[in-house]
């Protein structure tokens, strides 16, 4: 599958426009996904996209002249979507540890919830070489790979609420830098399956 790349102003309007559109657009690449795999999509789009705007623009949200670009790109031998997030602003990400009463601060520890990689740097803009920041995730998908692994019938779905109860306890215990646990999707239905 060829990357898919689009763009979007820099507005926290553009947020939930592209948490619709990812998923649709893979699956019209031929990408298949599961529910739990959408659902990791949307989080970590959503979390790239608005740390984009709200951290590498630094308070310069709103400016319609500036653009932000998202790419999906997969690789089948590793069955991973990689999802990149350029902005020119000059923020650079910052992982630190939340409180439990703090509003902010959780974005990249719900991208790593997730995913099985993640980074960023500086980078140029491939379409006008403006540099800027490059924020990246990589998500593993089942339907990505020849290895993967095929549920048994009778296994339960995981739901959505296990998932928030899983972020939930990995945001409660950010706070302690040892008690990270990392949430990886599939992940929930083998601990509940062992259980």
């Amino acid at each position: 599958m060829p990357a898919i790349t689009f763009s979007a102003p820099v507005k926290l309007d553009s947020v939930p426009h592209l948490r619709k559109r990812l998923p649709t657009e893979l699956a019209a690449s031929g990408v298949e996904l599961t529910d739990d795999e959408v659902f990791a999509v949307k989080v970590c789009v959503t979390e790239l996209v608005a740390n984009s705007i709200t951290h590498g623009f630094q308070g310069e949200a709103g400016n319609e002249s500036a653009e932000l670009t998202i790419t999906a790109d997969t690789d089948r031998t590793t069955g991973t979507l990689r999802l990149t997030a350029f902005d020119p602003g000059r923020g650079r990400p910052v992982e630190r540890a939340s409180g439990l009463h703090e509003l902010n601060g959780r974005g990249l520890t719900m991208i790593r919830a997730y995913a099985s990689g993640l980074g960023w740097g500086p980078a140029p803009d491939p379409g006008t070489n403006v540099v800027g920041q490059q924020v990246w995730c990589e998500l593993t998908i089942q339907s990505l790979t020849d290895q993967a692994d095929t549920a048994t019938a009778d296994e339960q779905p995981v739901s959505r609420s296990d998932i928030t109860l899983q972020i939930a306890s990995l945001l409660a215990a950010s706070a302690v830098p040892a008690a990270r646990p990392t949430i990886r999707v599939g992940s929930l239905r083998a601990t509940l399956t062992a259980a």
